[in-house]
């Protein structure tokens, strides 16, 4: 292999190395935010180390034709090294930062989907309350005459009011399942 092609490829594996170590990078501030125990950790690394390993493998197939030589060893290890000393500092805040800006963006886009779920919901509550309360009201009266009048409370004005709010909670649930995105109907 001539000294061009050798110093190319070189070039390349260093290249692959400080890519590595952003992965590494990466791969640490995903799993400090996520908060992940012990297994969590554990399938974690087994999964990026393997991932990083095909990587490593599919170039040395395409840039050396998959020949394992010192140099390809001391490219990657350099390259590492050399990301983690010069950049590696700087990458892990700016991920960090990254991330907490991409949390806050989340929590403020569910705060405003709970509004606007509270918004749309707040006139079926309503209705419920003015339909309702009258049933509660009688069945409170009769739930006070006594034992038997209880019992007659409770077919009357109970059963009734149970199968409206059944039947209120499964259109309410119909019409949220029509307006779930991705829905074709």
């Amino acid at each position: 292999m001539p000294l061009a092609e050798q110093i190319y490829l070189f070039i390349m594996l260093l290249t692959a190395g400080m890519l590595a170590g952003f992965c590494y990078d990466l791969y640490k501030m995903t799993r400090s935010k996520l908060r992940l125990k012990k297994t969590g950790t554990f399938l974690g690394d087994i999964f990026f180390w393997l991932f990083l390993t095909c990587v490593s493998f599919y170039l040395l197939l395409r840039l050396n034709a998959g020949e394992v030589r010192i140099y390809v060893f001391l490219g990657l290890a350099l390259g590492t090294l050399l990301y983690m000393q010069l950049m590696g500092k700087t990458t892990y805040r700016l991920l960090d930062g990254l991330f907490s800006l991409i949390g806050k963006l989340i929590k403020i886009i569910i705060s405003i989907l709970l509004f606007l779920w509270k918004i749309i919901t707040t006139p079926f509550r309503i209705l419920f309350i003015i339909v309702i309360f009258p049933f509660r009201l009688i069945a409170r009266f009769f739930s006070f005459t006594g034992r038997g009048s209880k019992k007659f409370a409770r077919r009357l004005v109970l059963g009734p009011a149970g199968r409206l709010k059944a039947g209120l909670l499964l259109k309410l649930k119909s019409i949220w399942t029509k307006l779930k995105p991705g829905n074709k109907t």
